[in-house]
């Protein structure tokens, strides 16, 4: 999975002169490992509550995971990109304001391009799903979004 890698340090270096700062987010240990060969434009943690909080201080998530780019659009505030490794990211699909790129199809131009057409959630977009969102929120990570 070294073009991975290679990939993902690319779309973090194209963002490189943007005004705020580009990091990639690593949840387990491996990978994090695997990337800090390679920069320290990291941010680690593996607690659910740090990462929604880190989170909540972006402008732009862009993500292969569910657990990333959901709750990051859900904040209602933040454009999110989802790159799409296998048939679960299908789940984004229900939103249209997040566009996917497949990981067949991945481009530092592809990606930068769907950034750019990436829209924040609206309050309509998420009323579809909220009650199914908000059962989703409470089981993974508790109280939390009581606080929200």
């Amino acid at each position: 999975a070294e073009w991975i890698v290679t990939e993902w340090l690319s779309l973090l270096d194209s963002y490189k002169d943007e005004k705020h700062e580009a990091l990639i987010v690593c949840h387990g240990k491996r990978e994090y490992l695997l990337f800090r060969q390679h920069t320290d434009k990291i941010y680690y943690t593996n607690d659910s509550k740090a990462l929604l909080e880190f989170y909540s201080e972006c402008s732009l998530v862009i993500g292969a995971r569910l657990h990333a780019v959901l709750p990051a659009f859900g904040m209602g505030k933040i454009k999110t990109v989802l790159i799409r490794i296998d048939t679960r990211g299908s789940a984004v699909e229900h939103f249209k304001s997040i566009p996917i790129v497949s990981i067949s199809r991945w481009s530092v131009e592809a990606v930068r391009k769907a950034a750019s057409q990436a829209k924040v959630s609206s309050a309509k977009e998420l009323n579809t799903y909220k009650a199914k969102y908000q059962e989703l929120f409470v089981q993974w990570f508790g109280d939390l979004i009581c606080k929200m």
